[in-house]
């Protein structure tokens, strides 16, 4: 199935995209403190204090972009990892150099419990990312394995992994994945991107909405340091904004991941429809990548 991206779209890995902020927020001013782990926030007479591994700092606001899985999360009793073993996901990420990939494309592919997608980024590479169901790799016994004898299965993929050239000596990996709606405030700390909600990675939109949920903070943070409003309407303002712009978004591509790992007959009936009604997978691409967003002054 091919549908056009109505919005477009930059491929960049997320090195180069952490390096252009860091670069921005020095030369705005920012005090950036690298190689320092934020190991307890607590929110006590109006003011936060975060404990670092060498430093206390205290501060009237604080926001959580720390990811999926964190220290933080434990910290402040925030339980969504997958429980039940059929929802147990471990994602893999690699960057490879391979000129038969067609550069202004977005690709996804299938295999048996997972799919994969394919995007450039930089320096002519190619981001290829793929999630799968954690028996998957406990019948493969590893990375390597699991790649050559499951992905490998799906043509498009083979030839991926036996004709590129892979940068990284190991890939990038992440288990005990969670699909859906968290809690967008905690103790008073705003909580952004992937913090606050996981969309599953088919939508290819995750640092999107960690930019425009950043863009929501902002928002909402802004009449609260001009002393323009409480601390309590500036969370239920925030909370709001972020459920109204992401729900429906995260709610959609939980359904199209469930059916697309647990119910491969399903996908290639939805293939075979969809095929006769590319409309209908136009509005469904744009209803997950959502509309064009901008910063507001």
């Amino acid at each position: 199935i091919r549908c056009p991206l109505s919005i477009g779209g930059t491929g960049l890995s997320r090195y180069k995209l952490d390096h252009q902020l860091y670069t921005l927020a020095v030369d705005l001013g920012v005090d950036v403190r690298t190689k320092t782990k934020v190991e307890q926030v607590a929110f006590m007479s109006n003011l936060f204090e975060i404990c670092t591994t060498n430093a206390r700092f205290y501060t009237r606001t604080a926001i959580g972009a720390f990811g999926k899985n964190a220290n933080i999360d434990v910290q402040l009793n925030r339980a969504f990892r997958a429980t039940k073993d059929r929802n147990h996901y471990i994602a893999v990420k690699h960057h490879l150099y391979a000129d038969f990939f067609d550069r202004t494309q977005v690709e996804m592919h299938n295999f048996s419990g997972g799919y994969c997608g394919l995007s450039a980024i930089e320096d002519n590479k190619v981001n290829m990312s793929y999630i799968s169901q954690v028996r998957n790799l406990k019948k493969a016994g590893s990375i390597p394995q699991l790649e050559k004898t499951i992905l490998a299965q799906n043509p498009h993929l083979k030839k991926y992994i036996e004709q590129g050239t892979f940068v990284f000596e190991k890939p990038l990996t992440i288990s005990h994945l969670y699909f859906g709606m968290k809690d967008r405030t905690n103790d008073h700390m705003l909580l952004l991107g992937d913090a606050a909600g996981n969309i599953a990675p088919l939508s290819g939109n995750g640092m999107s909405m960690a930019l425009q949920s950043a863009k929501l903070a902002y928002e909402s943070l802004l009449p609260y340091l001009h002393q323009q409003t409480t601390v309590a309407a500036m969370e239920q303002h925030y909370a709001h904004q972020y459920y109204q712009a992401f729900s429906q978004r995260i709610w959609t591509a939980k359904q199209i991941n469930r059916a697309s790992l647990y119910a491969p007959w399903l996908t290639d009936a939805t293939f075979c429809f969809l095929k006769l009604f590319p409309a209908i997978v136009k509005k469904g691409s744009a209803q997950l990548h959502g509309a064009v967003f901008h910063r507001t002054l």
